[in-house]
């Protein structure tokens, strides 16, 4: 049987993405070559209305206070565990989809 490439799903948006990017360089140095990286992210406008034209959607559900305060506080014990350096952006107004379809 044929081993098939692996995949690495990641947002930009999301410390927790970043954080297994970087465990994956650290741990497999070159051999993340192989690994094939596929970008996700929430559509913008123009997508969501593209969708919405093919009668499909986007299913999302917005954070609860309480799960957005125990992730910053989660990524904070984890960047500590693996000793990263972490700056949170300040990006009033991010536009996620572009920079993922580079």
């Amino acid at each position: 049987m044929k081993r098939r490439q692996p995949k690495f799903y990641f947002s930009f948006r999301s410390p927790y993405s970043w954080m297994g990017a970087k465990l994956l360089e650290e741990r497999l140095g070159a051999e993340t070559q192989s690994i094939q990286y596929v970008p996700f992210f929430e559509p913008d406008e123009t997508s969501t209305a593209l969708l919405l034209e093919r009668g499909e959607r986007f299913v999302y559900t917005p954070m609860t206070r309480e799960k957005h305060l125990y992730i910053l506080q989660d990524v904070k014990r984890l960047t500590h565990k693996f000793g990263y350096s972490m700056t949170w952006p300040i990006d009033r107004e991010p536009h996620w989809e572009v920079s993922h379809l580079g």
